[in-house]
This record gives structure tokens, sequence and C-alpha cells, in this order.
């Protein structure tokens, strides 16, 4: 099955400010649900189905060329299993290990925490249900150093980059990049701008056979910090996901 997000042109949004243009009348959002960084209830709000095709906000919208913009500011709401806000959409496609399953995008980081020191952002996660390898894979944005680090757990669960290095340097905000995250049975494959780490997951799947991964991509804020004058941006031109073999569950 694949699933195509794609518009034309990048942002340059102004920081956290609603174009009134929603995301859903350029992309096919079917399949797709959106995660933000304000409250409702005792957890974050969520845009799904038919909803999602006509929503927009300051977190959440299209800019005037054409992006899908992703914006979070620091001080902004987040889960119950995390301690920093995001707006990201989450697939509605749940995978076991096995078959072959991507998450390809092309996007600009545009802003990342200017005021404070901490500078990072994850833009592409295969994240499960829970358990020691719930965060199996995270593309992280480091602007202090410039790089894009693909973060795995080793078999202890243990953070680790992929490859024992960044996938990619002298990544300045503003520049335009590829990535593509693929889980082929047990193997991942993280390509970024033709930068090639991969990482085997045995283990896990030996450890929780069970376990339930699916896609997420946008802008998950590495900090947390008691302002809204400061954040994240970022702008998505292309995402797409395929799936085909393996156990697949459509949630």
């Amino acid at each position: 099955m694949r699933v195509s997000l794609a518009v034309l042109g990048l942002a340059t949004s102004t920081f956290c400010s609603d174009s009134h243009a929603a995301p859903g009348h350029k992309l096919d959002l079917k399949g797709w649900k959106l995660q933000l960084p304000t409250r409702c209830g005792s957890g974050v709000c969520e845009v799904d189905g038919d909803k999602l095709h006509s929503y927009h906000d300051k977190y959440f919208h299209v800019s005037g060329d054409g992006a899908a913009t992703f914006c979070v500011p620091l001080n902004g709401a987040h889960t119950g299993g995390s301690h920093y806000p995001r707006s990201e959409l989450r697939e509605h496609h749940n995978f076991k290990l096995g078959g072959s399953h991507s998450l390809k995008a092309k996007l600009k980081i545009l802003s990342v925490s200017r005021h404070h020191s901490k500078k990072e952002t994850i833009v592409g996660q295969v994240h499960g249900e829970g358990g020691k390898f719930s965060s199996l894979v995270k593309l992280r944005y480091n602007e202090n150093e410039k790089i894009l680090e693909v973060r795995v757990k080793d078999k202890s669960g243990k953070e680790i980059n992929a490859g024992g290095k960044a996938v990619a340097s002298g990544v300045s905000l503003g520049h335009s990049f590829e990535y593509e995250l693929k889980m082929e049975g047990h193997e991942l494959t993280a390509k970024v701008d033709g930068h090639t780490v991969t990482h085997n997951y045995d283990y896990a799947s030996e450890e929780d056979s069970t376990q339930e991964y699916y896609f997420k991509a946008g802008n998950y804020l590495q900090d947390h910090q008691d302002t809204d004058s400061d954040g994240a941006v970022v702008a998505f031109s292309e995402i797409s996901t395929h799936h085909s073999g393996g156990s697949d569950i459509v949630v």
C-alpha cells in the first residue's frame, strides 16, 4: 500500500502564525492523525479523520509557497510519555518487524530554539506501542552541530547512533534535504541525501515478537521552556510511506 503526501515549494513561515490554509486541501491526509502542542483534557489535542482535511492553525498550516509547516513553541503541551512538545503526524498503519516498510520525506528545518542552548528536533520516527524498543528509530537534527543522527536502541535499550556516527553533517537551517527510513525484515536502512547507515534489530523481535510499530513525521522539539516566543519550525514538501508483506494492522 502506498500513501503519498506532496506539495510544491517550501516555507519561510513566521514563527507559529496561521496562514489560514489547510494542508489537507493540498495533501491526502487519509490514514494519518495529527498531534498538536496544545492541551485537551489529560492529553494533547489530536485531529483525525474528516476534520484533518480542512484543519489548520498556527501549529499546522500551509505557507504561502505551499509547504506543510509544523510549528512548535517551547512551552507547548506534551504527551504523557514525553516531556517535549510536538506538531507531528502519526500514520494509522501499524506493522510488526517483517516485510518491507518505508517512510520518505523532503523538508527544510527553518528554526530550532533560537534563544536556547538545546537546539534539537526529531523529524521522522519508527515508533511502537510500549516497552524497551518503543522508540525504535528517531531521525534527530542538532542545529548546534549541524548534523542529522539516526537514533536507535542497542540490545540493552540504550540509545545510540546507527552506524556509530551522524548520518549527515553540514546541515544548516533552511537546507532542503531528503530522507528515507526503511525497515526490511529486522534491518533498518536510513538514508539522508545519499548518505546511508544501517542497523540490525533481530534482538528486538526476539524480546517481543508482538510489538507493533508505526511511522511519524513532523516536528518533535527536544526541549521545553516557559516561553511561547521561541521554538521550532519545520516545513515538509513531500511525505510518503510504503508497506508490503509482513503483518499489517490499520488502526
